[in-house]
């Protein structure tokens, strides 16, 4: 069964700013899902942490958090490793730098499939509700199946590839 893995969640001690990225290995070859950072805006609560931004993206925190009009950051890389791990493919989440400002760089880097763009996730992805209505938290399964639907199609390839080989 494949699992969510957090490869280096203690290097460096947490809570701590930088950059982190989600990926999973396909027939060898690391493929980037996600490129995210912690620490580059001013937080409310607590300090930045990257280890604390990936365990929300997995537990898929948010639907919404911008008045309801787009799907948020959480909900979106969350399903995603759900869609990956249905087809059999652990996704591994690493810190892969203490600079939050190296985030566009490190995108440029990685080419995560959710960001092809930059560092802020494709508007394919970003879905708006249906009639012009604002998500809500009971909107979960909706936003799930129309989410999946586009991840199908857009990371088809990944549901074809050999799971857990390198």
């Amino acid at each position: 069964m494949a699992q969510l893995v957090f490869d280096n969640p203690n290097v460096p001690e947490q809570p701590a700013k930088g950059v982190y990225r989600w990926f999973y290995r396909s027939d060898g070859v690391e493929v980037t899902i996600y490129v995210g950072c912690a620490g580059n805006r001013r937080e409310t609560v607590g300090a930045p942490s990257t280890l604390k931004r990936g365990v929300q993206e997995a537990q898929r925190s948010c639907v919404s958090s911008d008045k309801g009009k787009l799907l948020d950051t959480d909900f979106i890389v969350g399903t995603t490793l759900l869609h990956l791990k249905q087809h059999g493919f652990d996704c591994i989440w690493q810190h892969v730098s203490d600079d939050p400002r190296a985030e566009v760089e490190l995108c440029r880097k990685y080419r995560p499939l959710l960001q092809p763009n930059g560092a802020t996730i494709d508007r394919r992805f970003r879905l708006t509700k249906p009639a012009n209505q604002l998500w809500m938290k009971s909107d979960v399964r909706l936003a799930e199946a129309m989410l999946l639907e586009i991840l199908a199609e857009e990371l088809g390839v990944a549901a074809h590839a050999s799971p857990r080989s390198g």
